[in-house]
Formats: structure tokens, C-alpha cells, sequence
């Protein structure tokens, strides 16, 4: 896994540079080409196969995307040739990465544990922003960086958090659910040897 991450950022490293102003398009159009594959398993399977033949393969992925830009369709070209097809959602993320550590980005997961009507792409709603403002104020926690920094987050939903938030950034995670409350207190009580029926009432109160 560590060999397939490392191989990815080196072709996103010379993507990127060899893009240079045009990165954040040849980003689009990578995302546009992994959620096509992720939409359509059969054209998954063809274009990773080793039995098809690279020329049809080529052909068959250019009609199904239309119009790319060079830098896109040489990559693809060139991890037909070597063989490396299955690298292309790595790569993508690697090109991902390396477009917003130089535009000072960093996206946060945010999962809540009730619904309160949040899109999943809503980076202005009161709650969001006062995320976002708290992850700013304790950037040691998440291992940012000093400087300007843009957080963009991806919002989502699971009741089995029972309310509170879970905020995930890289492999940094601050978890303050209500789920992860009660089970730390579980364990304590294991520990001491008191009665569970002692946080009903905190799980009845949820």
C-alpha cells in the first residue's frame, strides 16, 4: 500500500509541475474520470483488465469522456502503456493533495450525529463556520500549519453517533459523540466494577 501511495504522489509530483497553471483543471478532469469508473464497474473492469488490448482501450475511454486536455489524456495514454491503470484513483488523490498544500487548503470531515439539514458541500452554514473557526483556533490538534488556511469541509450524517460531532482532517480526528461518551464511560465502570445501569439514565437523556 505504502509502494502504491508513493508511486502516486511521484507521477502527481511531475503531473504537477508539468500542468503548472492548469492543475486545478487536470484535478477536475481526474475527478470526472474516477467517478466515471465508479459509476460504470463494467468500464472499470475494462480499462484495469490486462486482456484488453491498450489501443482499445484508449479508444474506448476517450469516447466515453469526450473532451480532455492533453495533460489528462497523455496520463491516461501512459498508464495504459505501463500497465498501471488501477493507480489512476490514487493519483487523483495525490494530485488532490498537492494542489491544496500550494493553495494553502485542508479539507475536514465533519460528521454529525443528528441531521440539522446541512448539504453535504455547505461551507457557510452557522454550524460549519463555527467548526471551521474552532479548527483554526486549535491547529496544533490537527497538525496545521501556521499561515493562511482555507478549511473545506465535507459534511455528513450517522445516527449511531447519537448526537455531537466527529471532525477528521488527514489522519487527525477529534471525536466528541455522544456514542464515543458513553462507551468511554462503559469502560470505566468495567475498570472500577460498578453497575452499568449507572449511565442508563445518560443514554435514556440522548
Amino acid at each position: 500500500m505504502k509502494l502504491i501511495a508513493a508511486t502516486a504522489r511521484n507521477y502527481a509530483r511531475a503531473l504537477f509541475e508539468i500542468s503548472g497553471e492548469q492543475s486545478e483543471n487536470l484535478e477536475t478532469e481526474l475527478e470526472a474520470v474516477v467517478g466515471l469508473m465508479k459509476e460504470n464497474p463494467e468500464l472499470q473492469v475494462f480499462f484495469e483488465s490486462p486482456r484488453v488490448p491498450s489501443d482499445l482501450k484508449k479508444k474506448k475511454l476517450v469516447k466515453a469522456m469526450g473532451s480532455l486536455s492533453s495533460h489528462t489524456v497523455n496520463l491516461l495514454q501512459l498508464l495504459i502503456d505501463r500497465r498501471r491503470e488501477s493507480l489512476l484513483g490514487n493519483i487523483f488523490d495525490a494530485i488532490s493533495e498537492e494542489n491544496d498544500s500550494q493553495k494553502g487548503r485542508v479539507r475536514a470531515v465533519i460528521t454529525y450525529g443528528h441531521d440539522f439539514g446541512i448539504a453535504k458541500d455547505d461551507q457557510n452554514h452557522e454550524i460549519v463556520l463555527a467548526i471551521k473557526e474552532s479548527i483554526l483556533k486549535n491547529r496544533a490538534a490537527f497538525s496545521l500549519p501556521d499561515g493562511n488556511i482555507d478549511v473545506i469541509v465535507s459534511n455528513k450524517v450517522n445516527p449511531e453517533l447519537k448526537g455531537g460531532v466527529v471532525i477528521r482532517i488527514g489522519d487527525n480526528q477529534y471525536d466528541a459523540s455522544i456514542a464515543t461518551y458513553i462507551k468511554k464511560w462503559r469502560e470505566r465502570i468495567k475498570v472500577h466494577n460498578l453497575d452499568s445501569n449507572l449511565i442508563i439514565t445518560k443514554e435514556q437523556s440522548v
